[in-house]
């Protein structure tokens, strides 16, 4: 063992040195597994595949470090000393019980043997002990750190192998939700542990339905908690413009005979046909949009007072007119027996037969036109589907007319009356409208 003694000054110098590095130059960061260092922030962790009976054998090489030793001086003298490296052991059995182990030279030399009695595979993590605990393992001296780590390997396998990593195979697909169609297929390697495993860029003309990701976690014994992982999609509906015949699918080839359009003093009429919809997670409060999108408001989250509406009566049915992209218009009836119409997401729905039977449209053109006094508008095409007050139009307000249903126009504007609700979409009589 090779020392080299300093002078006071020497001593102070190289203190502080110590307090300010954190970590040599010299420093290595081993993380592969069947070998590692006496870095205490790397930790390093291997799997072991035993017959039963096993053991594994781990040898290792002194490493150099900075410490003030007592041995020979009262007031102790801070020199480098090649050291051994001590470690904490921690082993996982293939019955998932963990124990703990140490390396401490004092007591088991330059090598180690871990015994794995069960058949199996075994997690064994090393942990280098900190510089406090290398102190705290001497009976006089003082560890300040390392300028070179010491270094320890598997040296020997009895009955076992071992490896740094496990992994499994876990089959990624892609699925038509209403065929149950396997649309793709990928192969992810996931390691040991906890992995997020993404839904990936949608097959051509379809959109995603469900989920988007899923954590994934695959165990010592190389087998994923899902496998395969599977991410349903739709087929997209064609968009088509008001002025057009709606394209209208049928995946399952039914007779189908959809209404054909037709306008009405200019404007396109909505066909009085609606089609059934589930929610998806019953019972629910749910609250229409004031338009298709994220970027519109919710209608009557509050009332004027600051209290919440819609909360007072569960959905009891649910019935769609048309789609607007990823949108829906939906008449539905409450326990309250009040029927509203409003726009949602389609993720909150499924069709009692197919997104495809339903029409889907843009909402242009449109016909511009003004109110010729202070008028209401409406939930729906009638006096019977509710007021909205707070959206109150007041005369020679600018509507645009998106469709006509009864006399009725479902027209677009902007309200800035209490709610203060932006751009909304309602229905207006036609007996208040004057066209440009």
């Amino acid at each position: 063992m090779k020392k080299h003694h300093f002078s006071l000054h020497a001593i102070l110098l190289i203190a502080c040195m110590a307090v300010l590095l954190s970590a040599p130059a010299q420093a290595s960061a081993e993380t592969f597994a069947t070998h590692g260092n006496g870095d205490p922030n790397t930790p390093v962790t291997f799997f072991v595949f035993s017959n039963g009976s096993a053991s594994v054998t781990l040898k290792q090489e002194k490493g150099l470090c900075y410490e003030l030793s007592y041995t020979h001086f009262v007031d102790g003298v801070l020199g480098q000393e090649d050291e051994w490296g001590k470690y904490h052991i921690r082993i996982t059995s293939p019955m998932g019980n963990v124990s703990y182990d140490k390396w401490d030279i004092t007591f088991h030399g330059s090598t180690k043997e871990l015994s794995l009695p069960l058949a199996g595979t075994y997690k064994i993590t090393l942990t280098p002990y900190t510089a406090q605990e290398m102190t705290d393992s001497w009976s006089n001296d003082t560890f300040y750190y390392w300028t070179e780590y010491p270094y320890w390997w598997v040296d020997g396998c009895s009955r076992c192998s071992c490896t740094d990593q496990i992994y499994c195979d876990v089959q990624i697909r892609q699925v038509n939700a209403t065929t149950g169609q396997q649309l793709s297929t990928r192969t992810e390697r996931l390691p040991y542990g906890t992995t997020t495993v993404y839904a990936g860029t949608a097959p051509s003309g379809y959109s995603l339905t469900g989920r988007s990701w899923v954590s994934v976690t695959v165990g010592m014994n190389g087998v994923a908690s899902e496998n395969p992982v599977v991410f349903t999609y739709e087929r997209n509906t064609p968009v088509v413009t008001p002025t057009q015949a709606p394209v209208y699918v049928n995946p399952t080839q039914r007779p189908y005979s959809p209404p054909s359009p037709s306008t009405y003093n200019g404007v396109f009429q909505l066909p009085g046909c609606s089609y059934p919809l589930y929610l998806r997670n019953p019972p629910q409060y749910i609250r229409p949009q004031c338009g298709p999108g994220d970027q519109y408001m919710t209608f009557a989250s509050k009332a004027d007072n600051g209290s919440q509406l819609y909360q007072t009566a569960q959905i009891t049915h649910c019935n769609a007119y048309f789609c607007v992209g990823d949108w829906v218009y939906v008449e539905f009836g409450y326990t309250d027996h009040v029927v509203r119409f409003g726009f949602f997401k389609k993720s909150l729905f499924t069709p009692a037969d197919s997104w495809y039977s339903i029409p889907t449209y843009t909402l242009t053109p449109e016909k511009q036109g003004w109110v010729t006094a202070d008028t209401t508008p409406y939930n729906g095409p009638g006096p019977n589907c509710g007021a909205y007050s707070s959206c109150k139009l007041y005369q020679g307000t600018t509507v645009y007319a998106c469709f006509e249903c009864n006399g009725w126009y479902f027209c677009r504007f902007y309200n800035d009356h209490h709610n203060q609700y932006g751009t909304v979409y309602l229905w207006v009589p036609g007996s208040n409208i004057s066209w440009y």
